[in-house]
């Protein structure tokens, strides 16, 4: 009897181990982790009824305004630059602790939270941008010894990367967003000084144009795009809480300004959007002085501020990505010459899916087709995360169908799809405004394109 008992106890022991280690180190926002400590210095005392109800409590607080680490990156950085295609975020280049300007391309899979090392870009950079149109990453300008312009593809399926024309003007610490399939690169520095250039890039004609200026220059606070308008917040020197938002028509080519607030005077922030809202993280303080772990979101529709839960760590000049309805800060600079390696993920108050078993996929992009208007093709480009049934229509303003390009069960991936402009019969359609409308498992989307008389 007094061996059964010695191994029962050593079962539970060994048991209670296994489920103290998930739920602390795995599982548990860091903000609870204390209080768990404290409980179970009396763990003798409580029941495993009482761990399993902390274990499922802490499945609760996962998801609520909490920050949580995830898997480092192979070295701490700073200056890198991000994106994000197929379900994966990639980072590119930056500067480690030897002060080294760095060619890495690391890719982050959220799921597996595993960082894997992939093919170097071929200009190593710091302080530039990225942008992905039609599931490849444009990595663009930024800096190594000097401004540069250089403006690199890179393919996440293939691993490879191709060199594309460059941008007109050498420039770092500029911001790149992605309307009707073409790259606007806005703002930025020249050798210290301010840029108010608007450039635009278009991937399917690898050719630059130069548009309006911005009416101010250096980097932005926080952005978003809406409604084929650009809205930029903030620049360099316009720290205070009360600054501007200018506002760029990218089909009129024009630039408007108003007057906008903030809760907290601070620079050098990173921001990310993403279904309305704006978040914005980190940077410096107003003296200039002290790294800072704000979180602050914008509502764009409402036009107001909130506080949310700050990061654990104090970042500035970090990569800040949205993306499937999280929210990640990686890597940065800490004050005292500390580079980060890690990495932290917030848990964003947007609808998501919760995986292909539902016959719901996590990502699930429908890109604007390209050219628009067009005659007599165009193509369309979507992205899924997950294998799904997959229906790709035009339809006319009647909801009526005239051409069914796709309908089959198709693998993660990105799709481009041509559209000649015929019907379902093989006859011209006539000139006008269509919709085009993918349904990929149970989510649809639909979007508006102009076939020229």
């Amino acid at each position: 009897i007094g061996e059964i008992e010695r191994n029962r106890v050593s079962f539970h022991s060994q048991f209670l181990g296994k489920l103290v280690y998930l739920i602390r180190e795995v599982l548990m926002p860091n903000a609870i982790r204390e209080i768990f400590a404290t409980c179970l210095k009396n763990w003798r005392k409580m029941t495993l009824l009482t761990l399993l109800c902390l274990f499922y409590q802490s499945l609760l607080f996962a998801q609520a305004d909490t920050w949580r680490y995830r898997a480092r990156l192979s070295k701490g950085k700073i200056g890198m630059i991000g994106g994000a295609a197929n379900g994966k975020i990639y980072i590119f280049g930056g500067s480690d602790q030897a002060l080294s300007t760095l060619s890495e391309t690391e890719e982050f899979d959220p799921v597996a939270n595993t960082w894997t090392l992939k093919t170097d870009m071929p200009t190593g950079r710091v302080f530039g941008c990225a942008c992905t149109v039609n599931g490849k990453i444009y990595v663009i300008g930024g800096s190594r010894g000097g401004e540069s312009n250089k403006n690199e593809e890179y393919d996440p399926l293939a691993d490879t990367w191709a060199a594309k024309a460059n941008m007109p003007t050498l420039r770092s610490s500029l911001s790149c967003y992605v309307v009707d399939g073409k790259i606007y690169a806005i703002g930025g520095f020249t050798d210290g000084t301010e840029q108010r250039l608007v450039e635009v890039y278009d991937p399917m004609t690898d050719t630059w144009t130069t548009k309006a200026e911005r009416p101010r220059g250096g980097v932005v606070f926080a952005s978003w795009v809406a409604n084929s308008e650009i809205h930029v917040m903030g620049g360099f020197g316009d720290n205070s809480t009360s600054g501007f938002t200018d506002t760029y028509d990218t089909v009129n080519d024009s630039w408007t300004t108003s007057r906008a607030s903030r809760l907290t005077a601070r620079f050098s922030t990173e921001h990310a959007s993403e279904n309305g809202i704006v978040y914005v993280t980190g940077g410096v303080d107003q003296t200039g002085q002290e790294a800072v772990d704000d979180l602050e979101v914008y509502d764009i529709a409402s036009n107001t501020w909130t506080a949310k839960k700050s990061m654990d760590t104090v970042r500035e000049r970090h990569v800040a990505i949205a993306y499937s309805g999280k929210l990640y800060a990686i890597g940065g600079f800490g004050g005292g010459g500390i580079r980060w390696n890690t990495v932290e993920e917030y848990t964003l108050n947007t609808p998501t899916s919760v995986g292909p078993e539902n016959n719901i996929i996590d990502s699930f992009v429908l890109h604007q087709n390209y050219p628009n208007p067009f005659n007599p093709g165009t193509r369309i480009s979507y992205e899924i995360s997950a294998p799904t049934s997959v229906t790709l229509r035009i339809v006319n303003l009647l909801g009526q169908n005239v051409k069914t390009l796709v309908d089959q069960n198709q693998p993660a991936g990105v799709y481009d799809i041509d559209w000649n402009g015929k019907d379902d019969y093989g006859q011209q359609v006539a000139g006008g405004i269509y919709l085009y409308r993918l349904e990929a498992g149970d989510v649809v989307q639909t979007r508006k394109m102009i076939l020229a008389q």
